[in-house]
Parts: C-alpha cells; sequence; structure tokens
C-alpha cells in the first residue's frame, strides 16, 4: 500500500510539473519531486523524466508513464491478445519484486469490446468473468497461471490491467 501511495503523490506532482518543465528545470523538478515523496513517505525514489515518458524507481520496484506513441506493451506476454477494440491513450509498466505489470488507458472503445476480448481471452486459455452493463461497457477479468488480465469499459473510454507475477 506504501508503494501505490508513493506512486500516486509522484503522479499528481508530475502532472502539474510535467507540463511546465523544459530541459535544465526538468533536472530541478525531478530532485523536488523525489524530496516531496521522500518527506510524504520516508521512502527514497528516482525520478527520470526523459521526453515523453516518466520512471520512477523504489527499493520495491520501478513504474514507468509514458504517453506518447502509446501502443500495446512490447513486454506483455504473449498468451495475452492485443487490444485492438479501442485506441491505447497512455501505457503505465510496474516491476516489482511481486509481480510486473501494464495499465493502458484507452478512448474511443466499442459497445461490444467486452465480449470480443473475452472470446479472444477465452481462446488463449484463460477463465474468466464478465459483467456486462446494457450495451455501454462492463468488466472483464481473466487468469491464466501467473497472469492476470482486468478490463473495465464505460461509455466508450476504460482500462486494461495485465499482471504477471514473479
Amino acid at each position: 500500500m506504501k508503494r501505490v501511495s508513493i506512486y500516486f503523490t509522484a503522479m499528481v506532482i508530475l502532472t502539474g510539473v510535467t507540463w511546465s518543465c523544459k530541459n535544465a528545470s526538468e533536472k530541478m523538478a525531478e530532485k523536488i519531486i523525489e524530496k516531496s515523496i521522500k518527506q510524504a513517505t520516508g521512502e527514497k525514489v528516482d525520478i527520470d523524466y526523459d521526453k515523453d515518458q516518466v520512471t520512477i524507481q523504489t527499493e520495491e520496484g520501478s513504474v514507468k508513464v509514458g504517453t506518447e506513441n502509446a501502443s500495446w506493451p512490447s513486454g506483455a506476454p504473449s498468451e495475452v491478445p492485443e487490444f485492438t477494440f479501442g485506441k491505447i491513450t497512455a501505457v503505465v509498466s510496474s516491476e516489482t519484486d511481486e509481480a510486473n505489470g501494464w495499465t493502458m488507458g484507452l478512448s474511443r472503445v466499442s459497445a461490444d469490446a467486452v465480449d470480443k476480448y473475452n472470446k479472444q481471452l477465452k481462446e488463449k486459455g484463460f477463465k474468466t468473468q464478465v459483467v456486462n452493463m446494457a450495451g455501454v461497457g462492463g468488466t472483464l477479468t481473466g487468469t491464466k497461471e501467473k497472469i492476470t488480465v482486468a478490463v473495465m469499459i464505460g461509455e466508450g473510454e476504460g482500462s486494461l490491467s495485465v499482471q504477471v507475477a514473479n
């Protein structure tokens, strides 16, 4: 839970700082954010802002956030079918001792995306659970060995998360 608060705090601060920072001031902003997180949580973090990607490194693992040219993550397991029923707008990747994961923001998602993606997951051997919401989306959870896939869709927007336990 501590890790989640660190990442959340960092992302809130980074959202504001990212829009106003340029070159030399980026390094200064990184140091200010690192110090703020350490004061708030007591944990040392290392933040690296590089163009359209931010990396947050802690003792427990790292998180990378990128929005430029967001696409299906190359490191995602091949057993998980690529989501093609909408546009991937952002990707957050994380690496910890417990799991590796990718969370994607989605837009322009078709109303039947949950059912179509459910079919693809089942074809790949996932056990799934679906909750449909009367033509506007729904939720889908799929599991296969150490892999968990979670999809939430509502009114054309949503998210997809892939977690692989180590």
